[in-house]
């Protein structure tokens, strides 16, 4: 169980974090008050970050149950990683909720945002360890695998929970998930700002 938590941590926020966040800005889109906040002086960029900041925080709900449930069933001495798992919970949560949000600024219909964020969990999931080793993937996708959100929240989970590893021995996967925070965050902001400009 203990090699198998940080695989079902890494599933729970990318599932929940795409799911959540991308069905949570389509229904956003489609409420009657989004005319009254589109007509109000409040920046765009607060309302991006309100929405983030509110699936971020459910998802991390999500994560400290699963953690409790994990500490109370199996009475496995994590307590004294909380803190920094409690970091990278964080950080790869924003990742995948501004991937969510990217799809949910992207798309104009319910069925659209629910079968566009579970087939890119399966294919993230596809191309990981949670289906077959990475090593028996074709070196044709090793760039895919190598930046893999899944693989890289997977391997630092992995490095935190079960081998105790400072954040220095794992600078290079964080400076990778850091990174693609900033692209798929970029790409949200800039799918939200077209949005409202074709309102």
């Amino acid at each position: 169980w203990n090699y198998l938590f940080p695989t079902l941590l890494a599933l729970t926020i990318s599932f929940s974090g795409v799911v959540l966040s991308s069905t949570f800005v389509l229904k956003e889109k489609k409420s009657r008050a989004y005319f009254r906040n589109f007509v109000t002086p409040t920046n765009d960029f607060t309302f991006f970050v309100g929405n983030s900041i509110f699936c971020l925080v459910i998802v991390f709900i999500q994560a400290a149950l699963l953690f409790a449930g994990t500490i109370w069933l199996t009475q496995s001495n994590i307590g004294d990683v909380l803190f920094p798992a409690a970091v990278l919970v964080s950080v790869s949560s924003l990742l995948f909720v501004f991937l969510g949000s990217f799809i949910g600024f992207s798309s104009k219909s319910e069925e659209t945002v629910i079968l566009t964020s579970v087939s890119l969990v399966f294919l993230i999931m596809f191309f990981s360890n949670t289906i077959l080793p990475v090593e028996t993937i074709s070196d044709k996708f090793d760039n895919v695998v190598r930046f893999n959100p899944l693989v890289i929240t997977d391997t630092l989970f992995k490095q935190v929970l079960l081998f105790k590893s400072d954040f220095f021995s794992m600078l290079d996967e964080i400076y990778v998930l850091v990174g693609e925070i900033l692209i798929f965050g970029a790409f949200a902001f800039a799918a939200n700002e077209w949005n409202r400009r074709s309102f």
